[in-house]
């Protein structure tokens, strides 16, 4: 009991300080949770790896194990899973919001919290004009904050939507390559040489391509070499 008078005490002795201290720490803690992205450095991330994977596209694959784990995983998956596209793989993974300085806020409601019962005691009318106007500046927080998430959210999704196409575009040119050295291999024709050197002349032997899609494509071509070489062996 004499921990609660000697609190009470305190509160209506100092209550222009205590009540000036609540909404400073409402307002931090309002302002902690705007500035907070926990995308932040997922999108520097990708953008990262995107750039150096249009400058040296042989070695998206090392750029692409610096991604944060979640993506370091998809990538992982579309080198061994053999789909047409990394847009099939990838998928973009919703991060949770945090909210930060919840201890402050917890204190904050606390104290303001304590005036309500010192209001109906002393019948001070700034107690309860203080306390609409506390808890409307943690309402307007929750609201403002999610919303800010949200947004911070679609944005994300962009980066890593533009991330994913420039993947789908690296991917596109290799795959082409490689369907016509393919075709080329069930139809061989005597002019299929010419027309192999027209295709890597148009496309280069060395493209913006990653190293597996060069790996793939210096195999069909060998596939194809080795097939015209038997079919003309075979003829002679």
């Amino acid at each position: 009991m004499y921990i609660i008078h000697r609190a009470a005490h305190f509160l209506v002795g100092y209550d222009s300080a205590v009540m000036a201290f609540v909404f400073l720490g409402g307002w931090i803690f309002f302002a902690a949770n705007a500035v907070r992205d926990p995308y932040r450095a997922q999108n520097k991330s990708l953008r990262r790896c995107a750039c150096r994977a249009l400058a040296e596209p042989r070695l998206t694959a090392a750029f692409a194990h610096a991604l944060p784990e979640q993506y370091a995983r998809q990538w992982r998956a579309f080198e061994r899973g053999g789909a047409e596209r990394p847009s099939l793989t990838f998928e973009f993974v919703p991060m949770r919001r945090k909210v930060v300085f919840l201890h402050l806020f917890v204190a904050c409601a606390a104290v303001s919290a304590a005036y309500v019962p010192l209001y109906f005691y002393l019948h001070k009318g700034h107690y309860l004009v203080f306390q609409g106007v506390v808890w409307l500046q943690f309402a307007l927080t929750i609201v403002v904050g999610k919303s800010l998430f949200v947004r911070k959210e679609a944005r994300a999704r962009r980066i890593f939507g533009t991330f994913v196409a420039q993947l789908n575009a690296l991917h596109k040119g290799g795959a082409n390559v490689l369907r016509q050295l393919d075709c080329m291999r069930k139809n061989l024709c005597p002019d299929t040489l010419s027309k192999v050197s027209e295709l890597l002349r148009k496309n280069g032997l060395r493209g913006r391509r990653t190293a597996e899609e060069q790996r793939k494509i210096n195999d069909a071509l060998n596939r194809l070499l080795q097939s015209y070489c038997r079919t003309s062996a075979g003829k002679g």
